[in-house]
């Protein structure tokens, strides 16, 4: 009655999902097994390496912090507070410089600050005498100053009221101490040029004793001297050295043995100069003739 009845058999076989497993590669664990290990001791020194970079770090931080801390300092506390001056010395050359009044001057500055003194006004101030060249001030570590002076050296009379320096500088001063320097006159824009030419002069002159006590200029350019604090040279403006040299020859013969009876010699001629007598020579000797000048 019933056909059969065929119930297919399950397998207890079940094929499982396909799942990829791969083997495990020796070669990667062979590397795995070659790989240097970090020591205790490597590690240890690894350690020790940083912290000490650390504590370098913190104490140039700290250094740094400290010289900010100390160069602030006299920004932040009053000047005259920052090491007071209790000392100035003064030194140098002290002829013809009156001291007292720089000595009340930088008697001011005591209980100043080290970091507050004007030095540029100290300076200016100290200079202002006729008499000084150079003035260097300096601080000195850590509660002091030092002045030195240098003194100008007069070499000759400009005026009656100045002198003038080595350096050709004209400077106020007593003229009647020095009366035995020469007297050199004429720009006063060109001092050092005239000092330049009084000098070279002067040392041709020497070879015959002669001193030119003074050398004047107009402002024309016209030079006149004065020989020997008696005889005035009439030089003129032009051809100045032919006129020196032609004056160099013929005092030896014609001048050095009259120069007590000439009164000047004039140059101011084309060729040749002139020579005027004083009046009591002329009155002595008799000659009339002769008494305006004498044609060389």
């Amino acid at each position: 009655m019933f056909d059969s009845l065929t119930i297919p058999a399950f397998s207890s076989n079940k094929k499982s999902p396909a799942r990829n497993i791969n083997k495990p590669d020796k070669n990667v664990k062979s590397r795995s097994k070659n790989k240097p290990q970090a020591s205790k001791n490597q590690v240890r020194e690894a350690v020790e390496l940083l912290w000490l970079k650390q504590l370098m770090n913190a104490r140039v931080a700290a250094i740094l912090l400290f010289i900010c801390a100390l160069i602030s300092v006299p920004f932040l506390l009053p000047t005259e507070e920052i090491l007071p001056i209790d000392k100035i010395k003064v030194s140098g050359d002290y002829e013809q410089i009156n001291m007292t009044q720089i000595d009340q001057y930088l008697d001011t500055y005591l209980g100043k600050g080290f970091f507050s003194v004007d030095i540029k006004s100290i300076q200016q101030n100290i200079s202002q005498q006729p008499w000084i060249k150079t003035v260097s001030v300096k601080r000195v570590w850590p509660n002091q100053l030092t002045v030195t002076v240098t003194r100008k050296q007069a070499v000759a009379r400009w005026d009656s009221e100045h002198l003038l320096s080595q350096q050709a500088i004209i400077f106020k001063a007593d003229v009647e101490k020095y009366a035995h320097l020469p007297l050199i006159n004429g720009y006063a824009g060109q001092t050092v040029e005239l000092l330049n030419r009084y000098s070279q002069i002067q040392k041709e002159f020497s070879a015959n004793d002669i001193l030119i006590s003074e050398m004047l200029e107009d402002n024309k350019g016209a030079l006149t001297l004065v020989l020997n604090k008696t005889l005035k040279v009439n030089i003129g403006s032009e051809n100045n050295d032919l006129k020196l040299k032609h004056l160099l020859a013929v005092y030896p013969h014609y001048i050095r043995s009259r120069i007590e009876q000439i009164k000047h010699i004039d140059f101011r001629y084309t060729n040749g100069f002139s020579i005027a007598w004083k009046e009591e020579f002329l009155n002595q000797s008799g000659d009339t003739k002769q008494r305006g000048s004498k044609n060389v």
